[in-house]
């Protein structure tokens, strides 16, 4: 059964509970929002009357403007679980607040009005933010499957909540309780919040939504130049005008023919239900038929004549059926084919365009038409007297200019299709909906003939998304295409159930020169021929071709009950015995060979002396995450050739590879060199173990382990915020800053030192005349060089930390602004950091980065630092035994250069030095000064 409804739905493994969760969710805010709608309807209709709507569709309008904005503006700075958890319970406070009112006697026409537009917003911020949650929880390719899936629970929802509205009103003592039922159902969704948010992984994109909206300006420029675009905002304002004259006439009759707020209450849940449920099954068996048959244009029109003939029909005949016609034909298909039909018509739209306009239309087109709706109702039905069934008059018009929009719509569409087909500006991989429409299919199969290259292969990318299409026809002439991309994109699509008709012109390509080729035509020959796929592919693991036969052993590869019958460690073995690129095609085999036994196979190609061969093996090691093969590849991690490719491999065992990795880095007898790459592969891997692995890692005495595991934090912060940071960072922070006002202090004593000619001889031994061979050939006053490129260093480091600990983009943009030659530039950075660091930090952190003399900087850190700069032997001393060895080497250097005698003992013990560098340098420092 779980197989079945797998097959159905199409969920897979690790998305089953993150579904379900989120299925829930959106099912228990719609039931919410039903029950709301009736409820506050109702009240309304009974107690301030019909004839006051056209009034609260204008405040709607006004009040929806400022909450849009003020929601993307939370949205913008709130992380996203504590927005909607705060704002579940406010809504959740907010209806005991509207009960205990009503309990009150509260009958004022204000009361009523701020009930009816709460509800509105209700549905509207609930259902945003749900999507805003689907959005960061699921990655584009899972949204593609599975948000029709999370889109049927939001109807379900609907459908539920409306009936339950109808058995429930009058058991629970009437419609002001069912407020107890929505607490009830929202108390349960703060649970599913919670529970989503804490099965998030490595796809989420961030605690804080991603301004993907343009701004206003950038987006009326947007639409003004688009014609596509204006037709598109023309039609779903009018869409929203006329489905709003028409909940009016609804919601006018009903409010007049039924007197008790209970049985009004009962009748708007039983229909709205209704109106779900019809909407739901003319989706499932029409909508699709439809638009495949009809095209783009059948499916805009279908809701316009629906809703032309209905008003008609209420005009000559207004009553109960009438009515409940256009109710429907509203509810029934606005939601299924026209919303269908719209998102078709967005196809063109480049996705850069669309994520900039699409919600300011959506939001723009709601608002617009309540406020136009609510003018014309004032104006026709509150002003001239217009009764409900001549009303229909007005929806008439409207409906005329719908019509021919829509049909300018469809012409513009295919212009667009074809200009977004040149310029590839459709991004399939995100593609929302799947392309049924004929005329779509027609562009797509006619640009397969194109001579660009580009072109070609963006249809058939596009195309992956038809179904029930015959492609075989148009996908023929491709297999001899001279691209190997439209040859395998065609195979793949030719792969599809129903597309067996071209075994011969397949075979051809079993010897094509490129291996994704030849791996495409071994599976769909197996697939398609009337042999046995054993017996072909027996048979071309034994061909002389070398490329079939690798083609073969992937395949087989690929398929473990095939591989455990054709396969064997002696016939791996006997292609080892081969040239290079079969070596290759092992390498690649075993990367999916489930197999311990290929294993120690897998080691030698990771020795072999062909370097495209030893970097498929570690791809394939880091495929297998065998534990076993972790000590070949970290050896590996040394070969400057094969690095990147190493630490992706290592890092595709996850957090398997942590715990060693951990161990590597800390064991001091691993060398340093390799030590430092352990960070990088940690960087890769999105886990907390990971960021905590890291963070341990700031304690490190080496400054390129340090200044390597910060780069990783800083990777990890931004790609998945969610990860926690602790305290460790402000600690790494002090220090930081701390080793930053000590080399500073060093730094002036020495210049100091320099100025004054205090400690030591002011001429240099060597006369400047060192040989061209000397390790001393280098520039003038090089440890004070070095003094300022460490210095630099730390203050990147610096800023790095901060990044963690502030929005990682404005510290980088200060930091660049820091650094830049231009003092108004650097002065704006002074005054940002001002205004967003605490007290303490910035004591410590605007003296380094104002221009002050260095002696009023070191003056402003000692209230708060140990930093006394002492003289010049004083601060050699102290850079004698610093751990940076290069910066050792420098001081011992600088001790011989200026006969420094008084700290030869410095040197002497140098000697013994653990790194070579320092060791090199104390012998030639004594042998040539002292």
């Amino acid at each position: 059964m779980k197989a079945f409804i797998r097959k159905i739905v199409d969920v897979r493994q690790g998305e089953v509970e993150r579904t379900w969760i989120m299925f829930s969710y959106i099912f228990l805010i719609l039931a919410s929002h039903l029950i709301l709608k009736s409820m506050t309807r109702s009240l309304f209709l009974k107690n301030l009357g019909s004839d006051q709507l056209p009034f609260v569709y204008l405040l709607m309008a006004s009040v929806g403007g400022v909450l849009a904005v003020f929601q993307a503006r939370l949205a913008a700075r709130v992380r996203l679980d504590r927005l909607i958890y705060g704002t579940t319970l406010f809504l959740m406070g907010n209806l005991l607040i509207f009960r205990g009112l009503y309990s009150l006697d509260v009958t004022a026409a204000w009361f009523y009005y701020g009930l009816y537009i709460w509800a509105s917003f209700f549905g509207i911020l609930t259902t945003s933010q749900f999507w805003l949650l689907a959005n960061y929880l699921f990655d584009p390719r899972e949204a593609k499957r599975l948000f029709p899936l999370l889109a049927a629970g939001a109807i379900l929802g609907g459908i539920s909540g409306g009936y339950l509205t109808h058995a429930l009103v009058k058991q629970i003592g009437g419609t002001p309780n069912l407020t107890f039922f929505c607490i009830i159902l929202l108390g349960a969704t703060l649970l599913l919040i919670n529970l989503a948010w804490r099965r998030k992984g490595e796809w989420a994109s961030g605690g804080r939504r991603k301004q993907e909206d343009g701004r206003v300006g950038e987006v009326f420029t947007l639409i003004r130049n688009s014609r596509h675009l204006g037709f598109l905002l023309g039609i779903a304002a009018l869409t929203e005008l006329v489905s709003q004259i028409a909940d009016f006439q609804f919601s006018t009759y009903v409010g007049e023919k039924i007197a008790e707020t209970d049985d009004l209450t009962k009748f708007l849940g039983f229909w709205l239900s209704n109106l779900s449920v019809i909407s739901l099954l003319f989706q499932v068996l029409c909508a699709g038929v439809i638009i495949r048959r009809f095209g783009v244009g059948a499916s805009l029109l279908f809701l316009p004549l629906t809703l032309l003939m209905a008003s008609v029909w209420v005009f000559l005949s207004y009553g109960l059926i009438p009515i409940l016609a256009l109710k429907m034909g509203d509810g029934a298909f606005r939601y299924s084919i026209h919303k269908a039909g719209l998102e078709l018509l967005l196809l063109p739209i480049p996705s850069e365009i669309k994520k900039k306009t699409k919600t300011f239309m959506d939001m723009f087109a709601n608002f617009l038409a309540q406020g136009v709706s609510g003018g014309l109702l004032l104006i026709f039905y509150t002003w001239l007297r217009l009764s409900v069934a001549q009303i229909s008059l007005v929806s008439v018009g409207l409906i005329g200019i719908w019509l021919a929009l829509a049909l300018m719509a469809r012409r513009e569409y295919v212009s667009s299709l074809r200009q977004a087909l040149i310029k590839r500006s459709i991004d399939a991989e995100t593609l929302a909906t799947a392309i049924e429409d004929e005329a779509t299919v027609k562009v797509l199969m006619v640009t397969l003939a194109s001579p660009n290259e580009r072109q070609v292969v963006y249809a058939l990318q596009l195309l992956e998304s038809v179904q029930g299409v015959d492609l075989s026809s148009s996908l023929r002439p491709l297999l001899g295409h001279p691209s190997a991309e439209v040859r395998l994109r065609a195979l793949r699509l030719l792969r599809r159930p129903g597309e067996d008709g071209l075994l011969p012109e397949v075979k051809s390509l079993l010897h094509d020169l490129d291996e994704k080729v030849r791996r495409e035509a071994v599976r769909y020959l197996t697939r398609f021929s009337p042999r046995p796929a054993p017996e072909l592919l027996g048979q071309w693991l034994q061909e002389e071709d070398e490329g079939l036969r690798g083609a073969a052993l992937y395949c087989v590869a690929e398929q473990p009950a095939m591989a455990a019958s054709l396969l064997s460690p002696g016939l791996i073995r006997s292609f080892l015995k081969q040239g290079p690129e079969v070596r290759r095609q092992v390498a690649d085999a075993l990367g999916i060979l489930g197999e311990t036994a290929y294993r120690s196979i897998l080691l030698e190609l990771l020795e072999d002396p062909d370097p495209r061969v030893r970097k498929q093996a570690i791809i394939s090691a880091g495929r297998t995450r065998s534990p076993e093969l972790i000590p070949a590849l970290l050896r590996h991690l040394g070969d400057r050739l094969h690095r990147r490719t190493t630490r992706e491999a290592l890092a595709a065992y996850g957090d398997a590879m942590i715990g060693p990795l951990a161990d590597y880095l800390n064991d001091i007898d691993v060398p340093i060199s390799l030590r430092h790459s352990f960070p990088r592969v940690l960087g890769l891997i999105h886990s907390q173990r990971a960021v905590n692995v890291l963070l341990d890692s700031l304690r490190q005495p080496d400054k390129i382990l340090r200044y390597q595991s910060i780069k990783a934090l800083n990777k990890l912060h931004v790609h998945s915020p969610e990860l926690r940071l602790d305290r460790r960072v402000d600690e790494a922070l002090a220090y930081e800053i701390r080793k930053y006002y000590q080399l500073l202090s060093v730094l002036y004593a020495i210049e100091k030192g320099e100025e004054t000619g205090t400690g030591g001889s002011e001429e240099r031994r060597d006369g400047g005349n060192a040989s061209p061979l000397s390790p001393f050939r280098s520039p003038p006053l090089l440890l004070q060089r070095t003094l300022r490129e460490r210095l630099d260093d730390h203050l990147e480091l610096i800023f790095r930390l901060l990044g963690l600990r502030y929005p990682p983009r404005d510290i980088y943009n200060a930091y660049v602004a820091t650094i830049s030659p231009h003092r108004a530039i650097r002065a704006n950075a002074v005054e940002f950091l001002d205004n967003i660091l605490p007290h303490h930090l910035k004591r410590m952190l605007l003296p380094m980065v104002e221009e002050l003399p260095t002696e009023q900087v070191l003056q402003s850190a000692n209230g708060f630092l140990d930093v006394h700069p002492g003289d010049r032997k004083e601060a050699l001393r102290r850079l004698a035994s610093d751990n940076d060895p290069w910066l050792r080497a420098c001081t011992l250097y600088e001790i011989g250069t200026r006969g420094l005698s008084e700290l030869r003992p410095l040197v002497e013990l140098a000697r013994e030095d653990k790194d070579p560098l320092v060791q090199e340098t104390a012998v030639a420092v004594l042998k040539r000064y002292f």
